[in-house]
């Protein structure tokens, strides 16, 4: 389920519907359920790692803060808490990109990794979570559950952007009243991301895919014109989810 099908904008609408029929302080709770719903229905497999990442990452994230404020272990120890942090949550992420590779050196056969959906995606912004925590730029979420929130918001899991916690976080737990005015404004938001991907981003593709997937065909001006239009691809692709997603 990517962010241009049907049936993830049928979601996305269900999820809206209940997350205004429900009183304000309870709102994430509803995002939270449809992050997990959306993670379950989306991809089945990997789940544990996802688990096991996010309640390391929130126990790490509390024992950053309690050290830094209480001034224990030093500043190389504080550094050395925040690597150990850091190794925990990015070790899945390399095992199960890299995994093949190491194997390979080591002569041994490759195997299937079970990839959980996102997981760069998340491993990163985790990664920017603990970072902040550390530099005592934010405080590390009390709560495990609005945590959970912060790290699986299903908008941005996918394909992301990878935000911040201080500017996402208070967004997702206060909870906001319906304004037309600002509906809108996504909705403006969504069909602009629309226009880039299936407009500029994926025609761009079709001229790059012919260009080098023949280079004995293609030279000159040709391989010029296609990188170009390469970066542009890139370049909306990635916008493209920014503006839908955001």
């Amino acid at each position: 389920m990517n962010y241009l099908s049907f049936d993830f904008y049928i979601f996305l609408i269900l999820v809206l519907i209940l997350y205004y029929c429900v009183p304000l302080r309870v709102r994430w709770i509803v995002l939270l359920s449809g992050s997990v719903g959306f993670y379950f229905l989306a991809w089945r497999t990997g789940w544990w790692i996802l688990l096991l990442t996010v309640v390391l990452s929130y126990v790490f994230g509390r024992l950053i803060e309690t050290v830094r404020e209480k001034g224990l272990a030093g500043e190389k120890g504080r550094i050395l808490l925040l690597a150990a942090a850091v190794a925990a949550v990015i070790l899945p992420w390399l095992f199960i990109k890299n995994g093949n590779f190491f194997l390979r050196l080591l002569r041994r056969p490759s195997v299937y990794w079970i990839t959980p959906l996102g997981i760069s995606f998340y491993t990163l912004q985790i990664v920017s979570y603990l970072a902040d925590i550390h530099l005592g730029r934010i405080r590390a979420q009390r709560n495990l559950f609005k945590y959970a929130l912060f790290a699986l918001f299903f908008p941005q899991i996918v394909q992301g952007p990878i935000p911040r916690y201080d500017r996402l976080g208070g967004s997702l737990y206060e909870g906001h009243r319906f304004e037309e005015r600002t509906f809108v404004k996504g909705l403006l938001l969504i069909v602009w991301g629309f226009f880039l991907k299936l407009v500029i981003a994926d025609k761009a593709a079709v001229v790059v895919n012919t260009v080098f997937g023949n280079p004995d065909e293609y030279m000159g001006v040709y391989v010029f014109v296609a990188g170009a239009l390469y970066s542009l691809e890139l370049y909306t692709d990635f916008l493209s989810c920014v503006s839908i997603c955001q």
